[in-house]
Order: C-alpha cells, then sequence, then structure tokens
C-alpha cells in the first residue's frame, strides 16, 4: 500500500512491521529519483553487472547489491527525516547495538 508523506510514523511502523516494507513513493523528488537511477546505471556498466543465468534470478534481472556501499548517492537516504522516523519508531531513538 503506497503511503503519502502526510501519513503519521506510527501507521508507517505499523505498515513495516506488518508487511516487512513500506513504499514511500513521494520520498524523494522526481530530480533525485532519476539521479539515482543514473547512478545505478553507472555502477551497472562500472561493475559488469549482468542478468543472471537462471530463471530463478531472473533472465532480464540485474541486480546491484549494497547501493549503499557502492556509491555515496545513496546516503542521503539513510538519513532522510522521513525514513529516520521510521527507524526510530522501529528501534527507539537510542538503539542498543550488541
Amino acid at each position: 500500500m503506497p503511503v503519502s508523506r502526510t501519513d503519521d510514523v506510527e501507521s508507517l511502523v505499523a505498515h513495516v512491521l506488518r508487511d516487512g516494507f513500506v513504499y514511500l513513493p513521494s520520498l524523494l523528488e522526481p530530480e533525485a529519483a532519476e539521479s539515482l537511477r543514473a547512478e545505478v546505471a553507472r555502477l551497472e556498466l562500472e561493475l559488469g553487472i549482468a542478468p543472471a543465468l537462471d530463471p530463478f534470478s531472473g533472465l532480464r534481472t540485474r541486480r546491484v547489491y549494497d547501493l549503499v556501499s557502492a556509491s555515496r548517492a545513496f546516503h542521503p537516504l539513510l538519513v532522510h527525516p522521513q525514513v529516520l522516523s521510521i527507524v526510530r519508531g522501529i528501534l527507539g531513538v537510542h538503539p542498543k547495538i550488541y
């Protein structure tokens, strides 16, 4: 279920806990989304990403794993206020890492 920027954090957190994800279609402005699409295309070329050779993985699917480590262009997504509010709603403001 798509959600908007106006949805409250509690409903977004509930959605993540129920479904394992939340779709935030208005998280990025169109220009920012296009810039990230271009960065994925660049990484695919640079890393030689090609479709898998088996039906299970998808014969036309190209996968770039761990985009955050592959390019700093994706770092702003990690600290986006809406994303942080959802993460804090799940983990708390000061989560303990063991």
